[in-house]
């Protein structure tokens, strides 16, 4: 979504249900299917229960940190000069068209599918995208999505 703590509006070519999932539930639940087997060759989809839009979040960001944050969509076009132009984690023009696939495929409803496999692995519901955002940010306001940035020192 490139929101940085400094970001008070977020322009984006699109905005759709996406499953997001916690990386580290992810990494359980595929030690888990690696432990148990009967996998094997198999595509398995691993998702949170609930989806969640680019919108909800910003929504989320607000609410949790007292900002005022604002969703813009914005041609395809205009998302890649705009991000290109003033992106604060350095990423080239060349990411951001890299992009605009994941967001072709968000407004296609591709990313919205859920599946129980992920529920059942782990023997609990896994961590909704809302109560995984809300925490991050309740924990630390100013959270940075390591995806942001291109180098860190």
């Amino acid at each position: 979504m490139g929101w940085y703590p400094s970001t008070s509006t977020v322009y984006l070519p699109s905005d759709g249900p996406i499953a997001f999932t916690l990386r580290s539930e992810l990494g359980e639940a595929n030690a888990r299917l690696m432990i148990q087997g009967g996998h094997d060759r198999e595509i398995v989809l691993l998702t949170a229960q609930e989806t969640i839009t680019f919108s909800e979040i910003v929504d989320l960001i607000n609410e949790t940190t007292g900002r005022n944050v604002q969703l813009k969509l914005v041609s395809p076009e205009e998302f890649v000069r705009l991000k290109a132009a003033d992106d604060e984690g350095g990423k080239p023009e060349g990411f951001f068209q890299a992009l605009l696939s994941w967001y072709e495929s968000i407004s296609k409803g591709e990313t919205c599918t859920i599946d129980p496999l992920m529920a059942e692995v782990l023997d609990r519901q896994p961590v909704p995208p809302r109560e995984a955002i809300r925490a991050f940010l309740t924990e630390n306001r100013d959270y940075e999505w390591h995806q942001n940035y291109v180098n860190r020192s």
